[in-house]
């Protein structure tokens, strides 16, 4: 399914978005231009990784207590088996959509 979720312009450069839709909370993040979106609840205790950092490998840590996570294809830093769900995004007419 997809869903419209705003304009680029919502998602500010170098920070995450926490976006509800379809009951999941998803991280849509804005990295040197290109939108990224995956799973927002950490694995670990279910901190906000909307809330946390990406740096320069595209790698976010979430606030809570440091478990990463890559915004490309959701693994986990520390264990590979340990994945968060990655979302297509897709760009049309100013607008973006999120396929869920």
């Amino acid at each position: 399914m997809k869903v419209e979720i705003g304009t680029k312009e919502n998602f500010p450069e170098g920070q995450g978005t926490l976006v509800e839709k379809e009951g999941k909370q998803i991280a849509v993040f804005n990295k040197n231009g290109k939108l990224f979106a995956i799973n927002s609840v950490c694995l670990h205790k279910g901190g906000p990784i909307a809330d946390g950092y990406v740096d320069e490998n595209n790698i976010v840590a979430c606030p809570w207590h440091g478990w990463q996570y890559s915004i490309e294809t959701g693994e986990n830093q520390y264990d590979k088996n340990m994945k968060l769900a990655v979302y297509k995004i897709t760009e049309k007419g100013g607008k973006v959509f999120l396929e869920i």
